[in-house]
This record gives structure tokens, C-alpha cells and sequence, in this order.
């Protein structure tokens, strides 16, 4: 799963400035940091626990263009802050719905799928893309005592 962050807080987000109105796509709970989440799963079955679980929109990506619905929902601004555990294919579509200077963390691998990059929208949109491990920050002393 895969979620989409509407901002509407200046709060920040750990990885990522989140300022109000702006787009982004997470599994985080978005409302912790005044965003509205929308959840990308694959198929309707766990429509419900998304929505009970604070996601405000869900695109299902079996019967519904990832792309087009980001673009629908965000007025074609596209997702600021994008965070996927998932990868495999769909990370392309996920670069494809990025806002320019939008930013991609990518922490899992859960699709077992290669990965492809849309190098040339990375580029043409100048998108920052970041590896992360829980253990870049669990394991930094000053990261934990700043809280």
C-alpha cells in the first residue's frame, strides 16, 4: 500500500518539509503531520480498514490509473513528498504523479519486482529520489536526542 498526503499543516515531516497545501503520497498516517492521506492499494479488499485507518481518498491501482487520479485529486499539481514501501512497477507511475521538485523516499522493497526509474521525468521534473532505513536514524544519537 501506498498513500497519498494532501498537506494542510506547516508541520514537518521527518524526511520531508510538509507546508500547507501541498501534495504528497505516504503509508505514514499523514494526519499526524496535518495532511489528508489517500491510500493506494491494489484491489477493494482493504478498502474499509484504509478508510478507518484515517485515509481521506484511495486509488485502486488494479481498476484505476495511479497517475490521473493523483492529478485528479490534486488539481494536476501532482504529489509533493511521495514515501513507498512497495516499489516494483509502480514506482514509475508514482514518479510520473510527482509535483516539480517533488520528493520520492522509497523504504521497502515489498513488491519483489524490479524497480524500474523514470530517469528523464526525475530529471524534467528535478525530483529528488531517497533511500531509507529505519536504522539511518535509530542508530543517530544526535537525530534521537533532538526528538
Amino acid at each position: 500500500m501506498t498513500n497519498i498526503l494532501l498537506n494542510k499543516s506547516t508541520k514537518p515531516s521527518y524526511l520531508a518539509w510538509l507546508k500547507e497545501t501541498e501534495e504528497s503520497v505516504t503509508t505514514s498516517d499523514g494526519k499526524q503531520v496535518g495532511a489528508i492521506p489517500i491510500a493506494l492499494t491494489r484491489g477493494e479488499g482493504k478498502r474499509n480498514s484504509l478508510i478507518d485507518a484515517g485515509a481521506a481518498y484511495l486509488i485502486t491501482t488494479d481498476t484505476q490509473d495511479i497517475v490521473s487520479e493523483v492529478n485528479r485529486i490534486t488539481n494536476n499539481q501532482g504529489a509533493r513528498v511521495t514515501f513507498d514501501p512497495v516499489g516494483g512497477p509502480n514506482f514509475e507511475k508514482l514518479v510520473m504523479a510527482a509535483a516539480i521538485k517533488g520528493i520520492l523516499i522509497a523504504y521497502g522493497a515489498l513488491s519483489g519486482e524490479v524497480t524500474p526509474l523514470a530517469f528523464l521525468h526525475v530529471l524534467g521534473k528535478s525530483l529528488t529520489v531517497k533511500g531509507y532505513q529505519l536504522t539511518e536514524y535509530t542508530t543517530d544519537l544526535i537525530a534521537i536526542e533532538r526528538g
